[in-house]
């Protein structure tokens, strides 16, 4: 069997040299033969046999004897290794153009078809800001209280965005997430959910402008996502309220009010009962997804 590495090896480097066509050749017509039950007449095996021993055996004889006793067992076993590999990188590719990690949905192992870990990271919670026995890691919206979340729009499949303003996760995805805001029969709903202190004060700002024009949450957005974390603070927000034709002074009078305080409490806890443990969280008409993924990913979730 080692036969057909050798066709594999050799037919990739003939495309390189010519040298290596011949031997593509021969190693074909041997792995035919004993696919057939018949035996290798080009005498491939054998050669491969004789020099892959005698190349162990400048090293160490014992190991050398070892290899050219056992060639056929040895053969078989890295075959099958072989064949394995293939059936593996055969997965992880599937699954890295299914849900953007070689692993399936939202793991967080080791992908090497996305060694940085972008695809999959995501800022954690912040055990000062949130209440940790409602992070229970199940993701999931059932008996989640959406009205709790700001509408951006409405249409036939649903798209819930948690994201956290100072995050780079949430940044990272945030441009290819507002490409649900432009498809048609999409409703949208953006769920502000800072994982630490800093970025707690927008949350009450940002609910009082989806509760009086829900229609320039999203130019906000966009503007806060532009903006570097560190300028994220009042003179900002006065600025970004303007800017997208907002009250800034109504808003932030109202973001100080104790019942936007206790709305925004409870809209967290809501967000919590989802399960989250990390952001950007997005689910697309129920299915979760956590991570910056690639859009073709978020798309294919839509019905």
């Amino acid at each position: 069997m080692i036969c057909l590495i050798a066709l594999i090896v050799f037919a990739v480097l003939g495309i390189f040299s010519a040298k290596y066509r011949k031997l593509t050749a021969e190693a074909f017509d041997c792995v035919f033969r004993k696919m057939t039950f018949r035996k290798c007449q080009t005498g491939l095996d054998t050669r491969l046999k004789v020099q892959l021993s005698e190349l162990f055996m400048r090293f160490n004889p014992r190991v050398g004897r070892f290899v050219f006793k056992r060639f056929e067992l040895l053969s078989w076993l890295f075959t099958a290794l072989f064949v394995w590999s293939l059936v593996a990188a055969g997965i992880g590719g599937y699954n890295y153009w299914m849900y953007g990690n070689c692993n399936g949905p939202n793991s967080q192992s080791f992908c090497i078809f996305d060694p940085t870990g972008q695809n999959q990271g995501s800022s954690g919670l912040d055990q000062k800001c949130v209440v940790p026995e409602l992070a229970n890691g199940a993701l999931t919206l059932e008996g989640v209280d959406t009205d709790f979340f700001i509408t951006l729009k409405e249409g036939k499949d649903e798209v819930v965005f948690f994201g956290c303003y100072a995050c780079q996760y949430t940044r990272k995805a945030y441009p290819t997430l507002r490409k649900f805001f432009e498809q048609e029969n999409v409703t949208v709903r953006f769920v502000p959910f800072p994982t630490h202190q800093e970025s707690v004060f927008i949350t009450p700002i940002v609910n009082c402008l989806g509760q009086q024009n829900p229609e320039k949450v999203m130019a906000f957005n966009d503007l806060l996502f532009a903006t570097p974390v560190e300028e994220l603070n009042n003179a900002t927000m006065w600025s970004a309220l303007s800017t997208v034709g907002a009250n800034a002074s109504d808003v932030m009078a109202c973001s100080e009010k104790n019942s936007t305080q206790v709305w925004s409490a409870l809209q967290r806890e809501e967000a919590l009962k989802t399960g989250i443990y990390g952001t950007p969280l997005v689910f697309v008409n129920g299915e979760p997804a956590v991570g910056p993924l690639p859009y073709r990913v978020y798309k294919r979730m839509l019905s």
